[in-house]
């Protein structure tokens, strides 16, 4: 896989988020999925975690009035088994950018080419409330 591909892989994965194509997203994220926030872990059991999660990322984001994300890729390291690719997301709203930070794991699988994320960890944040335990509580009250 070449730089650009997983260029082109996030921006789609953005596009998905924004548009409320969950499905689409959580069918190329493996779980469980565990995701490094800033001072705390969130890990998500099953593909209808991964649906509310970006659910609740998308609503969190238009709140904030974000109309687009786009995200660069500022290195993929190896090893072979996984890439590591490291981002920064350019979230842009009436007022201007905000950028984030954020390493995500991914798997190819030689079958199908799919890539996939495993794992990911957020340096900071376009939406610190995210990282709440009040944000947390809600989502695994949501699984019951």
């Amino acid at each position: 896989m070449t730089f650009s591909v997983y260029q082109e892989y996030f921006a789609w994965r953005a596009k998905m988020i924004l548009m409320g194509r969950y499905d689409d997203v959580a069918a190329h994220t493996l779980v469980p999925l565990a995701i490094g926030l800033p001072d705390s872990n969130l890990v998500l059991d099953g593909k209808d975690d991964v649906v509310l999660y970006l659910h609740q990322l998308r609503l969190a984001l238009m709140v904030k009035g974000i109309c687009a994300l786009r995200p660069e890729i500022n290195a993929v390291a190896l090893p072979a088994a996984n890439r590591r690719v490291f981002l920064t997301w350019h979230a842009y709203d009436a007022l201007g950018m905000k950028m984030a930070s954020a390493l995500s794991n991914c798997c190819v699988n030689h079958s199908d080419s799919i890539i996939r994320v495993t794992q990911m960890n957020h340096t900071t944040l376009l939406v610190p409330e995210l990282a709440q335990s009040s944000y947390r509580n809600r989502l695994v009250r949501s699984r019951g």
